[in-house]
């Protein structure tokens, strides 16, 4: 009689194991993809700040393209109060003033693995805003935001500052 109470054991262990086995996959793959969700996460926002930086970066070299040409560095040069869209090829012609910033996002050209505006690339989501204020007579405050849309929704942004000062008499 002992033997017919037991016929159902092993299906019985065996739907059992397999669902232990089946909970513990689906704790990995679910890890898994968490993982690669958070490493593209961490991936925009490092290369948000690497924008960022790029972004005050070309703005100190347009200050010093009107200092290097002999201009004002302000009122008569090519940076006024406002928001502005640079890159590393706007251009330093003496009557041009920095393009106003529009919400393109920045291009990312493959085969010079540069970032930029209308350089035949393909259109990334970030978007690079440089904001340029008049702080006294001789200090600029230039914030660099770039922002992105995130994977899961919502919006990343890095926002670097610097200031520049008019060190020259």
């Amino acid at each position: 009689m002992k033997h017919e109470s037991r016929k159902g054991q092993a299906l019985i262990e065996a739907i059992v194991a397999l669902s232990v086995l089946t909970v513990g996959f689906l704790g990995i793959v679910t890890l898994l993809s968490r993982s690669l969700s958070l490493n593209r996460t961490v991936a925009n926002q490092h290369l948000g700040s690497y924008l960022a930086a790029e972004g005050i970066e070309i703005t100190r070299n347009l200050l010093d393209a009107s200092i290097i040409q002999e201009k004002s560095w302000w009122e008569n040069g090519r940076i006024v109060d406002g928001k502005y869209e640079v890159d590393y090829r706007t251009p330093l012609a003496p009557s041009g003033f920095l393009p106003v910033s529009t919400g393109d996002p920045l291009q990312y050209n493959a085969a010079t693995n540069l970032y930029g505006y209308n350089i035949g690339g393909d259109k990334t989501g970030f978007v690079r805003t440089i904001k340029v204020e008049k702080i006294g007579s001789d200090e600029v405050r230039v914030n660099s935001v770039v922002s992105w849309e995130m994977q899961g929704g919502g919006t990343g942004q890095v926002d670097a500052e610097d200031h520049f000062y008019n060190w020259r008499p």
